[in-house]
């Protein structure tokens, strides 16, 4: 004698089960956008990582930059020696070295001084200083104003660090202020 059960069949539950159909169509569509609050802290976050970023950028051109002025004056250097041992002499500016045109990373010329001209009008005032007030070279003076375009004579001065200069005759090429 075996009983037959008849299987119940179980109601199908929506959730929540006390909201009709209407209901939850307004509330898709009430809560499909963004709040105020959302859009003000997604806004913020967007403003602080390009600011951030900003900074970091400028920072890594600066730097670009200066390595390449330092590169040039190396080079620059180089090619001055040669002339010296092919002339027996300095020239007396970077167009007899063929260098005339050459512009720094902020579009100026680069400065080049003979120490032989210190005693012309105007080439003492040139000449480079370092923070203990003794000649930056025995042989020439070459150097870049920088990112402000302006120098001083001292190193130690405002408008000079930095300037990106050769010191020591050639053994230092590099920032004022690091000198």
């Amino acid at each position: 004698m075996q009983k037959h059960f008849k299987p119940i069949a179980l109601p199908v539950l929506k959730w929540p089960p006390t909201t009709s159909p209407s209901v939850r169509r307004r509330r898709r569509l009430c809560c499909r956008g963004f709040t105020l609050v959302e859009v003000i802290i997604a806004i913020g976050i967007i403003t602080l990582l390009s600011a951030v970023s900003t900074l970091v950028y400028r920072n890594y051109l600066d730097k670009a930059r200066n390595i390449r002025a330092i590169s040039e004056i190396r080079t620059m250097q180089n090619e001055i020696v040669v002339y010296e041992i092919d002339n027996d002499t300095l020239p007396d500016t970077l167009g007899e070295v063929g260098l005339g045109n050459a512009l720094d990373p902020w579009k100026t010329r680069y400065m080049y001084l003979r120490i032989a001209d210190q005693g012309k009008k105007g080439g003492k005032k040139r000449r480079k200083r370092d923070g203990k007030d003794t000649w930056l070279n025995t042989d020439f003076d070459l150097y870049s104003k920088g990112k402000d375009k302006k120098s001083k004579q001292k190193l130690k001065d405002k408008k000079s660090k930095d300037d990106i200069v050769r010191a020591d005759d050639g053994k230092y090429v590099g920032v004022a202020l690091k000198y």
